[in-house]
């Protein structure tokens, strides 16, 4: 899940992408209660800063990182349906 997130971290396609700003909010929300391990709390941090105002929902990209981030945090059991 951090190697998806570093990868839309580095790809400017997601810095205006619904997909990647909806996403870290899920990610967020799931660990509302609960400490974010501190790899994903870094990972998450970079991708706000780079977040610009959202242009497009999705773009539906062969290969979408928030995407493929947000169905590896559902197998490790946090799901949290983006909103």
């Amino acid at each position: 899940m951090i190697r998806q997130f570093r990868r839309a971290v580095e790809a400017e396609k997601c810095w205006p992408c619904g997909c990647l700003q909806i996403t870290v909010k899920a990610v967020e929300t799931a660990f509302q209660n609960d400490p974010l391990p501190e790899t994903l709390k870094t990972v998450l941090t970079e991708a706000k800063q780079r977040f610009r105002k959202i242009e497009y929902d999705c773009l539906g990209c062969k290969e979408c990182y928030p995407a493929e981030a947000f169905s590896e945090f559902q197998r490790l059991g946090k799901a949290v349906p983006p909103k």
